[in-house]
C-alpha cells in the first residue's frame, strides 16, 4: 500500500476523519512531517485551514512562519497564524520551554478551530515522535496512560470537550515520510534546535532511541504495538473506574471532600488509586502525583493528619477520609500522640475540654 492510500484509510478508520465534512484545521510547524501531511490530506480532498504557531525561539521563527504561509497560499488554503511569549511563562512558571510552547500551541490551535468551525485539530505526530513519547513517560515512572502514548483520536482534550484531536501520521516512519517528500518533490523548514541536546526529547531521539534500538532494531514498532495494547487496558479500566465512582460518590463541600472508608476497603489497590486520582482531579483541577495518592491511601489504616502540597490536609473522621484545606477538628477528645490512658470500670476517665 501506498502512503497516499495508507494516510485515506488511516484518516477514515483510525481517527475518523471525512472529505465531506466540516474544514479540519492542520497544524503545520514547516518542518517534514507536516509538510507532509498537508500535501496528503489536500491530495485527498481534505478541506484545510492552515495554522501555524510561532514559539518566538529561533531567529529563524518568523521565516518558518512566512513559509508556511506560502505552503497555505499556493494551494489557495486559508492560513492563520498565531505566537506567545513562550519563554517569559517559562521563565516566570519555572516550567520547560517544551511544556509551555507545547500549551500554548494547542490553547492556539483549539481556539482557532473552534473560531472557524472545524470539525477536528490534526497534527503531524509519527511514529518515532510515538517512541520517544512512551519512552520520556517510562524514564519519568509513569503508569498505564503515560506508557499508552499518543492516541489517533483523542476527544475530550485538555484543550476542548468537543472537537478531536486526530494524529493520521502516528504509525508511519520518519523515513517513509523523508521518501515521500522527496519523491513528490516537497520542500521543508529543517528546526536546528531539534539537534539541541539540552533537550530531554532530543537526547532520547539521539541518543536514547538509537541505542536501544540495537537491542531490538524494529524498536519503534514494537513501542507501537505495546502503545495500542496498553491503550485497550486503560480504556477498560478507565470504565471500572467510572462504575465504582458512580458506586462510591465521595461528598463534596465548600471546603473540600469526605469519602467512606467503606467506599475503599476490600477494593483492589489499582482501583483505589484511580478513586482517588479521580477525586483529586475534580477537587483540584489537575493530576495528583503519585505520592499524594499513597499518602491519602495510607490513612486507610492508619490515623493522624497527612500535610499535603498546596495546604490540603487529610484526615480520619467518623469512618471517613476528609480532604480539606482546613485544618482538622480538634473539638473531640484528644489524647497526645503516643500517650495512653486506662479506665477502671466502673469510674470516669477526664479527656479534656469537658470531655469524660
Amino acid at each position: 500500500m501506498n502512503l497516499l492510500a495508507e494516510i485515506r484509510e488511516t484518516a477514515q478508520k483510525r481517527c475518523g476523519l471525512h472529505p465531506e465534512e466540516g474544514p479540519l484545521l492542520l497544524g503545520v510547524s514547516g518542518g517534514l512531517d507536516s509538510v507532509v501531511l498537508l500535501e496528503i490530506l489536500h491530495r485527498l480532498g481534505y478541506r484545510l485551514i492552515v495554522a501555524h504557531f510561532n514559539h518566538g525561539l529561533r531567529p529563524e521563527a518568523a521565516a518558518d512562519a512566512r513559509f508556511v504561509a506560502g505552503l497555505a497560499s499556493q494551494r489557495g488554503l486559508p492560513f492563520v497564524g498565531g505566537q506567545g511569549p513562550v519563554r517569559a511563562q517559562a521563565l516566570a512558571s519555572g516550567r520547560s520551554l517544551e511544556e509551555v510552547g507545547r500549551e500554548l500551541r494547542y490553547r492556539f490551535l483549539f481556539a482557532q478551530a473552534r473560531k472557524h468551525k472545524a470539525a477536528a485539530v490534526v497534527v503531524a505526530h509519527q511514529a518515532e515522535d510515538q517512541a520517544e513519547t512512551i519512552l520520556l513517560h517510562l524514564v519519568r515512572g509513569s503508569g498505564l496512560r503515560g506508557l499508552s502514548g499518543m492516541s489517533w483520536h483523542t476527544c475530550p482534550s485538555p484543550w476542548d470537550e468537543r472537537i478531536p484531536l486526530v494524529r493520521p501520521l502516528l504509525g508511519v516512519r520518519r523515513s517513509a515520510l523523508r521518501a515521500w517528500a522527496r519523491e513528490a518533490g516537497l520542500s521543508w523548514r529543517e528546526d536546528a534546535s531539534n539537534a539541541d541536546l539540552r533537550f530531554t526529547r532530543n537526547r532520547l531521539r539521539h541518543e536514547a532511541l538509537p541505542m536501544l534500538e540495537t537491542f531490538n532494531p524494529r524498536l519503534v514498532e514494537a513501542l507501537g504495538r505495546m502503545a495500542e495494547s496498553v491503550r485497550a487496558d486503560e480504556a477498560w479500566l478507565q470504565t471500572l473506574t467510572e462504575e465504582a465512582l458512580a458506586r462510591f460518590p465521595a461528598t463534596r463541600s465548600r471546603e473540600g471532600i469526605a469519602v467512606p472508608l467503606s467506599s475503599l476497603r476490600g477494593q483492589p489497590v489499582a482501583l483505589q488509586r484511580r478513586l482517588w486520582r479521580a477525586w483529586l482531579q475534580d477537587l483540584q483541577g489537575e493530576t495528583p502525583s503519585w505520592e499524594t495518592v499513597e499518602t491519602l491511601r495510607s490513612l486507610m489504616e492508619a490515623g493522624g493528619v497527612r500535610e499535603l502540597a498546596g495546604g490540603w490536609r487529610a484526615w480520619r473522621e467518623s469512618g471517613q477520609i476528609v480532604l480539606a484545606r482546613q485544618p482538622p477538628p480538634l473539638d473531640g477528645p484528644q489524647l497526645p500522640l503516643g500517650a495512653a490512658a486506662g479506665l477502671r470500670l466502673p469510674g470516669q476517665l477526664r479527656l479534656g475540654k469537658g470531655w469524660v
